[in-house]
């Protein structure tokens, strides 16, 4: 027997992801220095913000909200908080997890403890009530409850590395990061006492400059239900998603927040229930999260064989695409192929034999007729393709650019599916926008 408490509610998938990237980064950074470089600038921008800022710790309406979460999240034996507030023109909030030594007035003595600074613009006062303001907060040190930021995601997207690892390594990023965002909700919402409509005017706000000031003619309120439609609009339109940024799209967002608030897992949160009670209701819980995500992002959930062969192949057609293969890509090409749950010693040997005379374009045009032959044994329609297509743009910018000769390999396979060139440069402008 035990509590439901907020750790019940980090996604299953985001865990799955973020044992991954811990792997994959201890071989990406393991021989050098870059990862310290990132974090350095992580530290930069701490010093930065605390420059141009006053500490508001103390202010009872600070204390108030800051109470409030310890309390819901249980934090308050283990975490100090400290708020900042800065001017900004835009709605900015940034947390950071660090040690220091404060006083314990019990015994007296200064120990080392685990501080969250919060800093805040002017907008998060002006433009939030109270438990908009709690959301907030809750889902910023949520990221650092979790160790969202331990790897930092603009940093290492910006970051030439080995091809075997980036691809893999920098689209895992992006996936956890848009899951992350989602498990910081879910915390939100939490630390606001499950106030789920004022959790997602705050996001709605946040998103939009908007408030409710009484200056204001213009209401919030009936925007929820607008939002809510606009997923279900998103749903239906597989080129309208971008999987670069490493937010989901807003009314992904507000849609899980409004499905998830009846669930029993948050029903009975902060309940003593059986361990086997519990695991009930966390699969219920993520399984209907899952549904929702997977109908924006089915990437994140391309886990069948036939479409993970599909993927693998037409990667190596990408690496390919501009006719050499460094060292770097033959080690890539290898464990890509090491993934697959066929035999493929025939195309090992087409790429890597040294007295093969077989030219560039016929090894590419064989791994595309390859795809193009698992996908007629199944129905493959353009709800499956799309995502693989997506995937293999993640593949072709992991050296950070995308170059002519990779889009005419993708587009040579898309073709098979009536996929036109004007959709894949929807695709290319909704994922790197």
């Amino acid at each position: 027997m035990r509590k439901i408490n907020y750790q019940d509610l980090q996604l299953d998938i985001e865990k799955k992801f973020a044992t991954e990237i811990d792997k994959d980064a201890k071989s990406a950074f393991f021989d050098y220095d870059d990862l310290s470089v990132i974090n350095y600038q992580e530290e930069k921008h701490f010093h930065n913000l605390l420059i141009d800022t006053i500490q508001i710790k103390g202010h009872y309406l600070v204390d108030a909200i800051t109470n409030r979460i310890k309390n819901k999240l249980e934090l308050k034996n283990s975490y100090e908080f400290k708020l900042y507030l800065y001017q900004d023109d835009v709605f900015n909030i940034n947390c950071f997890l660090r040690k220091e030594f404060i006083l314990d007035k019990l015994k007296n003595e200064e120990i080392l403890a685990k501080t969250l600074h919060v800093f805040v613009s002017q907008h998060f006062f002006n433009s939030l009530t109270e438990d908009e303001q709690v959301g907030i907060i809750g889902h910023e040190i949520a990221h650092q409850l979790f160790q969202h930021l331990k790897y930092p995601i603009k940093g290492i997207l910006n970051e030439k590395m080995d091809a075997n690892l980036a691809w893999k390594l920098k689209s895992n990023l992006i996936y956890r990061g848009k899951i992350a965002e989602i498990t910081a909700d879910l915390i939100g919402l939490v630390s606001n006492d499950f106030n789920y409509r004022s959790y997602c005017t705050a996001l709605i706000k946040y998103t939009t400059g908007l408030d409710d000031s009484s200056n204001s003619t213009f209401s919030i309120s009936p925007l929820l239900e607008i939002v809510l439609k606009q997923y279900d609009d998103f749903a239906k339109d597989p080129y309208i998603h971008d999987m670069i940024s490493s937010h989901p799209i807003m009314p992904l967002r507000v849609k899980i927040i409004n499905e998830v608030i009846n669930t029993k897992l948050i029903r009975n949160f902060g309940e003593t229930l059986s361990l086997s009670k519990i695991k009930e209701y966390k699969k219920e819980f993520n399984d209907l999260v899952n549904e929702l995500i997977c109908t924006i992002y089915p990437e994140l959930f391309l886990e069948d064989n036939d479409i993970t062969n599909v993927i693998v192949l037409m990667s190596i057609a990408v690496v390919l695409a501009d006719k050499e293969i460094h060292e770097s890509e033959d080690k890539y090409i290898k464990s890509l192929l090491k993934n697959t749950k066929k035999d493929y010693s025939v195309f090992t040997d087409l790429i890597f034999k040294k007295d093969n005379d077989t030219s560039f374009e016929d090894k590419i045009s064989q791994l595309i007729d390859e795809s193009i032959l698992i996908t007629q044994k199944k129905t493959f329609n353009k709800t499956m393709i799309v995502p693989i297509i997506r995937k293999l743009l993640l593949v072709a910018a992991s050296d950070g650019e995308v170059v002519k000769e990779e889009l005419n390999v993708i587009f040579d396979f898309a073709k098979h599916f009536s996929i036109t060139r004007r959709e894949i440069v929807q695709i290319i402008n909704t994922q790197y926008k």
